[in-house]
């Protein structure tokens, strides 16, 4: 318990029966694995839509969630992403235009 800044419990043995009073336990500061984990997992689904179309460029949002078995809403939220980071930019008509990587060289 000291180990998580806890001091120990307090056992009482009261009559036929005891007591256990457990005190707190400072948390502040261990979220940071969780937070990574999941911001990771977030990151690296974006970097996959990212690298799918470097390697596909032209596909739109239905033909990525298909190859990359996302939902539609993630998809679209990855792509949003990425866009508002000016990393890819959508071309041709709505139905039938794709998604394509915008060059470094462009983005300075």
């Amino acid at each position: 318990m000291e180990k998580y800044g806890a001091p120990q419990p307090i056992f009482e043995i009261i009559g036929n029966y005891f007591k256990v009073t457990l005190f707190p336990i400072n948390f502040s500061g261990k979220n940071g694995g969780v937070n990574g984990g999941v911001n990771g997992g977030v990151n690296g689904g974006v970097n996959e839509v990212l690298n799918f179309i470097k390697v596909t460029p032209g596909k739109n949002t239905k033909e990525i969630k298909n190859k990359l078995d996302l939902s539609q809403r993630t998809i679209e939220r990855y792509i949003k992403e990425l866009k508002s980071e000016g990393k890819i930019e959508f071309r041709g008509a709505p139905k039938t235009g794709g998604y394509y990587i915008i060059p470094e060289k462009d983005l300075k």
